[in-house]
């Protein structure tokens, strides 16, 4: 603070400042130091290359700050000047290729993949972004997801794998993993993802001292997913007797898709009245086509993935 009021034009004092503001976590501060940084910097002629280099960084994280506040015009303007800024300097041979930089197209892609549902535009970025060395468990994740909603099953599973090599078992990787291995037909390893999962949500159901699936928001996250991975449970293991002849795979598979109709209900049975919903699940209408069979009808899974593997979301 004292290095900025003896010269105010100084970028690298309110570069550092805005440091300092994340730290102590006062987001407007910190904006205010980054904009003075950025506004100085860009209107230096000739800026030396570790003022560039400073510029990138503080444009990338003037961008996060918007979008965190839901001002994402202004982060995308701001992350797009930084790719502009990152792309000249790196032809110029100012900067060498960094994860620090590449930030700026992952940054950017989320908005796509987030608010636009611009997938082939967000897988770009993310490419490009890996190319600068930057890449998460995250970004895996979501590259694995656009790959998903394309069927190309192969991509996707090799982004899901990657994606867990470097994190937690996330629910929704397993899920996803799941997912897109029953969509490759091979039922026997969907079947060992959708078990696991089904363990670790049970797990997560006996922890709480009382369960509010309409109540509570986490509680509820828990019991969908639970309810979606039993259904899809049921189907690779009928599947999965139908192809060996096992009936008791296929008795197994109906009491995963009763399962899956009771957790549905306590999701959206009224808590007042106590009414069932007059809609149904996939596990209900999974289980009646293998009681009453009819021509042009199969069984289902649950097939859209979560566009992010944080659980619980909030």
């Amino acid at each position: 603070m004292r290095a900025v009021k003896e010269d105010p034009s100084v970028p690298e004092a309110h570069y550092e400042l805005s440091r300092y503001f994340r730290r102590i976590e006062n987001p407007q501060e910190e904006k205010t130091a980054l904009s003075n940084t950025v506004r100085l910097l860009e209107s230096m002629p000739a800026p030396t290359n570790r003022r560039i280099g400073m510029l990138v960084e503080a444009l990338v994280r003037g961008g996060e700050g918007f979008a965190e506040a839901g001002e994402f015009i202004t982060a995308e303007d701001m992350y797009s000047r930084a790719i502009q800024r990152y792309e000249r300097a790196l032809g110029l041979g100012q900067l060498r290729k960094s994860a620090a930089y590449g930030k700026a197209y992952a940054n950017l892609a989320d908005i796509l993949f987030f608010q636009r549902d611009d997938l082939d535009g967000a897988l770009s970025l993310y490419e490009k972004a890996k190319d600068s060395e930057y890449i998460t468990a995250d970004t895996y994740y979501k590259q694995g997801y656009i790959h998903y909603r394309r069927e190309r099953w192969e991509k996707a599973l090799e982004n899901f794998y990657r994606a867990g090599l470097d994190s937690d078992e996330s629910p929704y990787l397993l899920y996803s993993t799941g997912n897109t291995l029953f969509q490759r037909e091979d039922y026997f390893a969907a079947q060992g993802y959708y078990s696991r999962l089904e363990d670790r949500l049970k797990f997560e159901l006996e922890r709480l001292a009382l369960v509010e699936p309409q109540a509570r928001a986490s509680h509820g996250e828990i019991v969908d997913l639970l309810m979606r991975t039993q259904n899809n449970l049921g189907v690779s293991l009928y599947r999965i007797g139908n192809r060996m002849g096992d009936a008791r795979r296929r008795a197994g598979a109906m009491a995963q898709f009763t399962e899956s109709s009771r957790y549905y209900d306590a999701l959206e049975r009224d808590p007042k009245t106590m009414i069932r919903p007059e809609t149904k699940n996939l596990g209900y209408l999974n289980l009646d086509f293998i009681l009453h069979p009819q021509r042009g009808i199969d069984l289902s899974i649950y097939p859209d993935l979560a566009k992010e593997m944080k659980f619980p979301k909030d």
